[in-house]
C-alpha cells in the first residue's frame, strides 16, 4: 500500500516498518498480522511436540531443545511488541527490540530444530528423510541471508545517513 501510494520506495529500499507507519496500511498490518502471532505460537508448539514424538518413538537421548521452548513462546510476545507499535509513534525502542527479539529467537530456534532433525536423521534414518532436513536447511539459510541482508542493508545506511 505504501509503494502503490508513492509513500515509500518498493522493496529491497525500504522495510517492512517503514511501509507499515503510514495511514491506513498501519492499520491493515495489524488487523492481518496481531493473528499471526496465534498462529506462529501455533507452530512452535507443534514442531516441539513433533520432535519429542520423534525423539521418543527412536530413542533419542539428547533433551537439546527444551530450554529452547520457553524462549520461543516468549518471543511471540515479543512480535506482539513489535507489531503493536509498528508505527513506532513514541515507541520506537519497544518496536526494535520487540522484533530483534523475535527475529533472533525464531533463527535460533529454526537451526535447531534443523540440526535436531539432522541428528535425528543420522541416528534413526527411518525417523526423519534426507529431503526433510535439506528442506528444514534451506529455510535457515534462507532466514540467514535475509539477516545478513538487514544488517548489511542497516549499516550501509547508517553509513550513508551520517549517524
Amino acid at each position: 500500500m505504501a509503494v502503490s501510494q508513492k509513500q515509500e520506495h518498493p522493496y529491497p529500499h525500504a522495510t517492512i516498518t517503514n511501509n507499515a507507519c503510514h495511514y491506513p496500511q498501519d492499520i491493515a498490518f495489524r488487523g492481518f498480522m496481531l493473528p499471526a502471532g496465534s498462529l506462529i505460537a501455533l507452530i512452535y508448539f507443534v514442531a516441539f511436540g513433533w520432535l519429542e514424538m520423534l525423539k521418543r518413538s527412536s530413542g533419542f537421548p539428547y533433551k537439546t531443545e527444551q530450554a529452547l521452548k520457553k524462549w520461543a513462546f516468549l518471543s511471540v510476545v515479543g512480535f506482539y511488541m513489535a507489531i503493536g507499535t509498528i508505527d513506532s509513534a513514541g515507541y520506537p525502542d519497544i518496536h526494535s527490540i520487540g522484533a530483534i527479539f523475535f527475529f533472533i529467537v525464531l533463527f535460533i530456534t529454526a537451526g535447531t530444530i534443523t540440526f535436531i532433525c539432522r541428528e535425528l536423521q543420522k541416528w534413526d534414518t527411518r525417523t526423519v528423510n534426507r529431503t526433510s532436513v535439506l528442506a528444514k536447511t534451506v529455510v535457515v539459510g534462507y532466514i540467514l541471508a535475509c539477516a545478513i541482508y538487514c544488517v548489511i542493508g542497516g549499516l550501509l545506511e547508517k553509513g550513508e545517513n551520517g549517524d
